[in-house]
């Protein structure tokens, strides 16, 4: 992938995601945030290879296939293994505007 613009230069490579939500048993469904989890590599914070669980999906780009969150860019690697035997085509679906994974 051939990172362009300075947003992508700054962006989070993530691997072995998956999609969590930040909610627990108590918390309104309204309420529930769509957030990622994987090994995160270039993050300010953290070492390269560690595991992170992002702020709230704010916005998606899929033309560039870029997740925003609150504080971050992500380019996303290949999904978590078991996550995507559990749903396949996970990464497809990420950056497909019609499956309705963040508006």
């Amino acid at each position: 992938m051939k990172l362009t613009t300075e947003e992508e230069m700054r962006a989070v490579l993530l691997r072995e995601w998956s999609v969590n939500y930040d909610g627990d048993g108590y918390t309104p469904p309204e309420m529930v945030r769509t957030v990622l989890c994987g090994r995160a590599y270039g993050h300010p914070s953290h070492e390269d290879g560690k595991i992170v669980t992002t702020t709230a999906i704010v916005s998606i780009d899929y033309n560039r296939q870029i997740v925003h969150t609150k504080n971050r860019a992500y380019i996303l690697g290949a999904p978590d293994i078991a996550y995507e035997l559990e749903f396949p085509g996970a990464y497809n679906r990420m950056f497909t505007p019609e499956s309705g994974t963040c508006k």
